[in-house]
């Protein structure tokens, strides 16, 4: 069945695929009939999925831009060695995740599962009840009490930026103080409803994961930045 051919004749095949895609939650056929529907109609359904594709790509590249800083600063690496390791090894993370999702030929009814969940459920929960909110947590507090606020201030005032001075006492107050404050409870919030939800292996790995990151990171990498920016071309 191709987008283009496609007809409410194909709807049944359509179902029967996005049931067996995800069969863990329950659909209701009638409202993803209509939304099917809509979709054929509209001439413009095709472009809409392509930017979505593209915007997909885009925001990939820029989360990728992160990892590959941090290898250049520590490894003194090429930025398309870094740039291609990062992106390797976020592709075969990739390949349990997209597998667990659907029938495969080579697995039985669905894909690998990790504690009952398939992967990207697994991973998607880590992330936004754990690791986001305390990634998030800790840059407040380097910001707001490592860092200070008028360092990252006059940072943000090299590159153009200018900050009127009760903005800046603003900032200050809500990076150190509110901010952090806001994430906590949210992070609790989360909390509680992954152990409410049966899901303590998630809450576990996540925090464990944390740990062995910053264990490695004070133990080995800590004293290996180079000073190198992204731009800037490493040469021994």
């Amino acid at each position: 069945m191709e987008f283009k051919t496609a007809t409410m004749d194909d709807f049944d095949v359509a179902f029967d695929y996005i049931e067996k895609l995800w069969d863990y939650n329950t659909y209701d056929k009638e409202v993803i009939r209509k939304v099917y529907a809509d979709v054929l109609a509209d001439e413009d359904s095709f472009a809409f999925f392509l930017m979505v594709v593209i915007a997909a790509i885009t925001s990939v590249m820029s989360l990728i831009e992160v990892a590959t800083q941090f290898v250049i600063q520590k490894f003194r690496a090429d930025r398309k060695v870094s740039a291609l390791i990062v992106a390797g090894v976020c592709f075969l993370v990739s390949i349990p995740i997209g597998i667990s999702l659907g029938h495969v030929a080579i697995l039985e009814e669905s894909g690998p599962a990790l504690f009952g969940l398939d992967w990207l459920t697994f991973f998607d929960e880590v992330t936004n009840t754990v690791l986001m909110p305390v990634c998030a947590f800790f840059s407040c507090v380097a910001v707001g009490w490592l860092i200070k606020p008028k360092n990252a201030i006059r940072e943000m005032e090299d590159e153009g930026c200018q900050m009127a001075p009760w903005l800046e006492k603003t900032y200050a107050v809500m990076i150190r103080y509110i901010t952090p404050l806001l994430i906590a409870i949210v992070e609790i919030g989360g909390l509680a409803g992954e152990i409410e939800a049966g899901n303590i292996a998630v809450v576990v790995f996540a925090y464990a994961l944390i740990a062995v990151c910053a264990i490695v990171y004070f133990a080995f990498l800590r004293d290996r930045d180079t000073g190198c920016n992204a731009d800037e071309k490493v040469k021994r």
